[in-house]
C-alpha cells in the first residue's frame, strides 16, 4: 500500500529501501540486485510474491519465474530468426523465442523452479517457446503443487490456500 510505505535513502551505500507491511525491497544501483525479501531477510522469488498476493498460480507468475531464472544466470532468453520459403518463392523471416540453459541446477532452485527448469530442458539445452504450448499445463499443475507446499513450509500460509478455497465452496 503506497500510503503505508516509507522511503529511506542511505547515502553511505546508496541503498534505497522501500518498506510495505512485512516485505522489504533492497535496490542497490551498483550491482543491480533487486531482491524482494521477507521479514526474516530471506529472498522472496517473484512467483511466491505473486501467489501471496492472489492465492493462485497465474501465467504471469510462471513468466516472472522464467525472467528470474535469466537474471540469476540459469538461462538465457533470446529471439531467433529463421528464413523460410513461402510457396517456394518468397523468403519469409520467422521470429521465435528460445530459452537456453546456461548452467545446471546447483541445488539452489526451489521445488517449483526445479520443476520448471527440468521441464524446459528435458529434451536438450535449449527449447523454443512454441514447443511448450501443447502440454505445458501439466508442468503448470506440478509447479502449483510445489509452490503451495513451499508457501506452507515457510509459514507464509498456515494451510494450502487452494485447498482452503475448495473447502469453502
Amino acid at each position: 500500500c503506497a500510503k503505508n510505505s516509507k522511503k529511506i535513502i542511505n547515502n553511505m551505500d546508496q541503498t534505497t529501501k522501500l518498506y510495505s507491511g512485512e516485505v522489504q525491497i533492497d535496490f542497490k544501483e551498483g550491482n543491480h540486485s533487486y531482491w524482494l525479501k521477507d521479514e526474516n531477510g530471506k529472498r522472496l522469488v517473484p512467483a511466491l510474491a505473486g501467489i501471496i498476493d492472489t492465492a493462485a498460480l497465474e501465467r504471469d507468475d510462471v513468466v516472472a519465474t522464467i525472467f528470474d531464472l535469466a537474471i540469476r544466470k540459469y538461462i538465457r532468453l533470446e529471439e531467433v530468426k529463421e528464413k523460410t520459403k513461402m510457396l517456394g518463392v518468397f523468403d519469409k523471416e520467422k521470429k521465435e523465442q528460445q530459452i537456453t540453459k546456461l548452467k545446471k541446477d546447483d541445488g539452489k532452485l526451489l521445488g517449483f523452479e526445479k520443476t520448471l527448469f527440468d521441464r524446459l530442458f528435458e529434451s536438450g539445452d535449449s527449447v523454443r517457446v512454441s514447443d511448450l504450448k501443447l502440454d505445458f499445463y501439466k508442468t503448470f499443475s506440478d509447479m502449483e503443487k510445489n509452490i503451495f507446499k513451499e508457501l506452507v513450509d515457510n509459514k507464509y500460509y498456515i494451510k494450502n490456500p487452494k485447498n482452503q478455497k475448495a473447502f469453502l465452496i
